[in-house]
């Protein structure tokens, strides 16, 4: 009884490759590159997003002293300068097809240029805690300006990344940052 069991399993399961028809290459067309294209999506936005969402919270926030923020910086830098290189390399990849979804040229533009400024805002933040701890003399106070500088550029260029994203997802996929997100608000009194 096993026997014949087994006997017709594997006569069921040895035609069934044969039995199968292959299918049509016209009924994948529309799908191609979606897949890549979210997941790559989903990547920005847990990579790119959360870093410079990251960089932003730690510069916005007080410190005792400024090693523990430069520390802090450096760590979340390590990551957010390596962030771009896979959306890079699946934009390059001809085979995840994302040129029949996204205009391939205009993100990596983008991308190229977010990836420059995060290295120049990487630099700035090194030369600036190379003069905290003292193992280069110079100015604090030109290389704070510069650091600002670049720490806005890097921002801005991040901004124009998530707007390339966004018009070209047709929808939101990378949230907006600013800078210096606890500006001074004026209360204003209402008389009754």
């Amino acid at each position: 009884m096993i026997k014949a069991l087994t006997l017709v399993a594997i006569v069921c399961f040895s035609t069934l490759a044969v039995n199968a028809a292959p299918p049509n290459p016209h009924t994948f067309v529309p799908n191609r590159g979606i897949k890549p294209s979210k997941i790559m999506a989903a990547n920005m936005k847990s990579n790119i997003s959360n870093g410079v969402r990251n960089v932003i919270y730690i510069w916005n926030r007080t410190y005792a002293n400024p090693t523990g923020q430069i520390s802090d910086l450096l760590v979340v830098f390590k990551y957010l300068s390596n962030a771009p290189a896979l959306p890079r390399q699946m934009l390059l990849n001809k085979e995840f097809e994302l040129y029949r979804v996204l205009d391939t040229k205009k993100m990596l533009k983008a991308l190229d240029r977010f990836q420059e400024d995060v290295n120049l805002a990487y630099r700035a933040l090194f030369e600036y805690s190379n003069l905290i701890i003292g193992s280069k003399q110079g100015s604090m106070d030109d290389a704070y300006e510069t650091l600002l500088k670049e720490m806005n550029r890097m921002v801005k260029s991040y901004n124009s990344l998530a707007k390339v994203a966004n018009t070209e997802y047709k929808q939101k996929v990378m949230p907006y940052y600013a800078l210096d997100y606890k500006k001074e608000r004026k209360k204003t009194w209402k008389m009754w």
